[in-house]
């Protein structure tokens, strides 16, 4: 039989270790941290497109550290990571359609396509009306996704660059090989031609 004083021990361990397992279910997903170039270009017949991957310091230093719009929000039980790109596309002399359902990035396992701003703006907002942001802070949240996210579809005019962040949402993992594939497509919304990147992590 065990003592008062042994069994109140064991009871503060598993305090302890309860503890330590919320405190770490309650972190954020750590870093990605790039192992190749973060800066990779496609150079097509139709246009060229560049693709940049933002770390997580410099998502910081833009938007601060405190509910970063691209940073997943830690969760008890969710391990969701966002990854996000710079992506920008000149187009040569015919128009080009960039759309966000002709993406797709391989990682980890699993397919993934990228969000839009309109799926970002609502994620973001019911997340804010839970944490009680709300009025000119809220509105201004928004606006930067608006202003930033691609939509979901972009279409660029000849001899025109545009260009916004590329945001994939879900349970990636920490290491692995991340290949993106974009189909550009015409005005016509016909296949053109194909752009691959691949970023290792």
């Amino acid at each position: 039989m065990f003592s008062r004083h042994t069994t109140c021990h064991r009871i503060v361990l598993l305090g302890i270790a309860a503890l330590v397992l919320f405190l770490s279910a309650c972190a954020g997903t750590p870093a990605l941290a790039l192992q190749n170039e973060p800066v990779q270009q496609y150079r097509g017949d139709y246009a060229d497109v560049q693709l940049r991957f933002l770390a997580e310091d410099e998502l910081i230093a833009h938007y601060g550290r405190r509910n970063n719009l691209f940073i997943a929000p830690a969760g008890l039980l969710s391990r969701e990571r966002f990854i996000a790109f710079e992506l920008q596309i000149s187009s040569r002399a015919e128009p080009v359609v960039l759309a966000l359902n002709q993406i797709e990035m391989s990682y980890g396992g699993r397919s993934a396509r990228p969000v839009n701003r309109f799926q970002h703006g609502q994620y973001w907002q019911n997340r804010d009306q839970q944490q009680g942001i709300s009025g000119a802070q809220a509105m201004t949240r928004q606006r930067t996704i608006r202003a930033t996210v691609l939509a979901n579809q972009t279409s660029v005019a000849p001899r025109q660059t545009d260009s916004g962040i590329l945001l994939f949402r879900g349970a990636f993992p920490q290491f692995g090989s991340a290949l993106i594939t974009i189909q550009l497509l015409d005005a016509d919304e016909r296949p053109l031609e194909r752009a691959t990147f691949s970023f290792e992590f």
